[in-house]
């Protein structure tokens, strides 16, 4: 079957920064199949920009619910066992989609004591047979 993609590249970009996976999305009868809005992603890339941008509101909507959970716990409507399982989903979840604010930071650098060096060494005698 054969889409208009103007017609549903703006329901999928809301079910995505919704937290709704193209796969759930795309299962609902009518609707294009999860190979096609990948394809559509990978032959356009405006659209997969648009994706990308969905995915990390996506992530901060899961960062913010972690406050939601936090609060049922306090009230006492999550039992706390349930709300680490929750926590660490949602945790999860905003560190991988929305890397750049929740995400691990992976830094490669030195200190005053110890800084980096970087050095080259070139052998210029195992090449002789070969002048080029």
């Amino acid at each position: 079957m054969t889409y208009d993609f103007s017609k549903w590249e703006e329901q999928i970009l809301e079910a995505i920064s919704n937290e709704v996976s193209v796969n759930s999305w795309s299962a609902v009868k009518g609707r294009p199949s999860f190979s096609t809005v990948m394809r559509w992603q990978a032959d356009n890339e405006a659209f997969a920009i648009k994706c990308a941008r969905a995915r990390e509101a996506a992530g901060e909507s899961s960062a913010c619910r972690q406050n939601d959970v936090i609060t049922g716990v306090l009230d006492g409507s999550i039992p706390p066992e349930i709300a680490r399982v929750a926590l660490s989903g949602l945790q999860w979840r905003a560190s991988k989609l929305a890397s750049k604010r929740y995400g691990d930071k992976l830094a490669i650098a030195g200190d005053a004591a110890n800084p980096i060096a970087l050095s080259i060494e070139v052998d210029f005698a195992a090449n002789k047979d070969n002048p080029t």
